[in-house]
């Protein structure tokens, strides 16, 4: 569900387009931070569609061919997925769940003081696909935070030779200088990554489940969190809010799995 690289003026809520975008300064930092291509810089072949298909109609199909067998993981702007809802309204009842990397709670924003990047680009679709009722598991950034790749990691990858370690080994070091200028940690974020977990290994997540919707409007607070955890709130749980993760269990999981790359 493919990222803006460069940003716009004011929020497009683009429904025949390409997501909508982030404000010129959030899409600016972006590019800078993974530039063009959104690896490091480094380029990589790629196969040619003749004919290419809208991700919204290529998310219906799939899910319509595999229904209530698919899980839906959002690394980006939840665009893609709510221009899916439009489309095939039953599409509500045929995915299983979605698990969406974006959001934050306690920890300050990284595109405002309060909003994360995937909720401040489009807020709309962010405030429509969590309204819509859909069993949905939210990664903010309290818990990505909390994993970092660190220039150790990358010495000590467990298959040097791999193509998988290889390709690390090209794309990150980018990625810790870039990190290192933003947040000042010796590392960056495997935001991502955590993603994939919540579906391969749902234990590792502590889950709370809370009513949240999104900010859409406010000139401060666009595409902030907004958790209602007051007692007498009549709203049910709409959210299942990850809190914590098992970051020892997480981090043995990626070694396994790249020492078992080719």
């Amino acid at each position: 569900m493919g990222r803006p690289e460069k940003g716009c003026s004011d929020v497009v809520h683009a429904r025949a387009g390409l997501a909508c975008l982030a404000l010129d300064h959030v899409g600016d930092r972006r590019l800078r931070e993974h530039l063009p291509g959104g690896l490091g810089g480094v380029t990589f072949p790629c196969a040619q569609l003749h004919h290419l298909h809208s991700s919204d109609k290529l998310l219906v199909d799939l899910v319509r061919l595999h229904p209530k067998d698919v899980t839906v993981v959002v690394l980006g702007p939840l665009t893609v997925l709510a221009r899916a809802f439009d489309r095939d309204p039953e599409l509500l009842s045929l995915i299983q769940r979605v698990v969406c990397v974006g959001g934050t709670w306690h920890e300050p924003g990284n595109a405002s003081a309060v909003a994360e990047h995937h909720f401040y680009c489009d807020p709309v679709s962010a405030r429509q696909v969590l309204r819509s009722g859909i069993p949905l598991t939210l990664i903010p950034l309290d818990v990505t935070r909390k994993l970092i790749f660190s220039p150790t990691d990358l010495l000590e990858l467990p298959a040097p030779e791999s193509r998988a370690c290889r390709f690390l080994r090209q794309i990150a070091p980018l990625g810790i200088r870039m990190s290192s200028n933003l947040y000042g940690i010796e590392g960056f974020y495997l935001k991502d990554v955590l993603g994939v977990v919540a579906v391969s290994l749902p234990e590792v997540l502590t889950i709370k489940p809370v009513s949240i919707d999104v900010e859409t409007r406010g000139d401060l607070t666009r595409g902030m969190c907004v958790v209602d955890l007051r007692p007498e709130q009549k709203n049910f749980p709409n959210v299942d809010l990850a809190t914590s993760i098992d970051i020892h269990s997480v981090r043995n999981y990626i070694r396994q799995i790249l020492g078992r790359t080719a």
